[in-house]
């Protein structure tokens, strides 16, 4: 699959898709939502990516966007395993079996986790270990799952911004109100 020039993952930033910012800003939440208003709405995010002529490119975010929650290749999660029990268990008394089993419980409970959001988790958590033990699942999920969250509520925002532009009663709201503000706009620039 070929992604879209609007959406690509952000190598340092894996919660984050990396999207044209104007899409960043409509995913946001409002920072001041004191006006009874919701935090998020896909009319809004709309307006934001149509002002920016992205509104089109919206469908395309959002399938990238559910690609992106694929899991790591497992030939790279066997390799990056195995470089984590070689590099934390060297010098120590173990098994076989031990690895195996290490590598079978790990690759299962980190297994649902997107490639790049697990190799950014692997890494802080390697940065973090202390005393020489081997981060542990918890610990890879303690820095992972706040960003598969995020991923998430984008993926879902984008979800509900591309299912209100299929909405026919929807657009045509839409169409009307950008129509009203065009006139507003022009009638006070005179």
């Amino acid at each position: 699959m070929t992604v879209p020039e609007v959406v690509r993952l952000a190598p340092a930033a894996p919660s984050m898709l990396q999207l044209a910012p104007p899409l960043q800003q409509a995913l946001a939440d409002r920072t001041f939502a004191h006006s009874g208003q919701a935090k998020w709405d896909s009319e809004r995010a709309l307006d934001i990516a149509a002002r920016h002529g992205l509104e089109a490119q919206v469908p395309a975010a959002h399938l990238a966007a559910v690609a992106s929650l694929e899991g790591a290749p497992a030939p790279w999660f066997g390799r990056r395993l195995t470089v984590l029990w070689t590099m934390f268990m060297l010098g120590r008394p173990t098994d076989q079996g031990a690895q195996t089993l290490w590598m079978a419980e790990a690759a299962r409970l980190l297994g649902d986790l997107p490639h790049d959001i697990l190799a950014h988790s692997i890494d802080e958590a390697i940065k973090v270990s202390r005393h020489g033990f081997m981060p542990s699942v918890g610990e890879i999920r303690g820095i992972a799952d706040p960003l598969l969250g995020e991923r998430r509520t984008h993926i879902d925002r984008l979800s509900r911004m591309a299912a209100a532009l299929n909405d026919a009663a929807a657009s045509q709201g839409r169409s009307a109100r950008r129509h009203d503000a065009r006139l507003h706009a022009d009638h006070g620039e005179r």
